[in-house]
């Protein structure tokens, strides 16, 4: 019995990540690193992104660079990608069909998470799915 529920769960877990939506993330933040800001975009990401499968993919890029004492000039990126082959030659592209781009200032990591987490619930009708 145990033997069972264990393979049965082992399939759920290994069918989920086989159909999720690949995420690549860069961050030149000292403190927000790029571990960090892909879990931000993993735990904001819409449902319906999360769940495409391997024609899909999400590239998010975070810089940061000082500005004054205390503060950051800041720039993030992320976009949804949809593989597209090409009919002829068989080559793979990647084509943007949406996402969330943000820039300001910011006085440090706190707020900086915070401005990316905002943005990224508001921008949550810009992940394109259907193209």
């Amino acid at each position: 019995m145990k033997l069972k529920f264990f393979a049965a769960v082992t399939g759920l877990i290994f069918a989920g990540a086989v159909h999720a939506v690949e995420i690549k993330a860069a961050s030149n933040d000292p403190v927000l690193t790029s571990e960090q800001f892909k879990t931000i975009v993993e735990q904001t990401l819409p449902a319906s992104a999360k769940a495409l499968n391997e024609d899909f993919r999400v590239i998010a890029i975070l810089e940061t660079t000082k500005s004054r004492p205390g503060e950051d000039l800041f720039f993030y990126s992320v976009m949804m990608h949809r593989k597209v082959i090409d009919a002829t030659s068989k080559k793979v592209y990647w084509a943007q069909t949406g996402g969330v781009r943000g820039n300001g200032i910011t006085s440090g990591a706190e707020a900086l998470e915070k401005d990316i987490r905002k943005y990224m619930e508001i921008g949550v009708n810009s992940f394109k799915t259907d193209q």
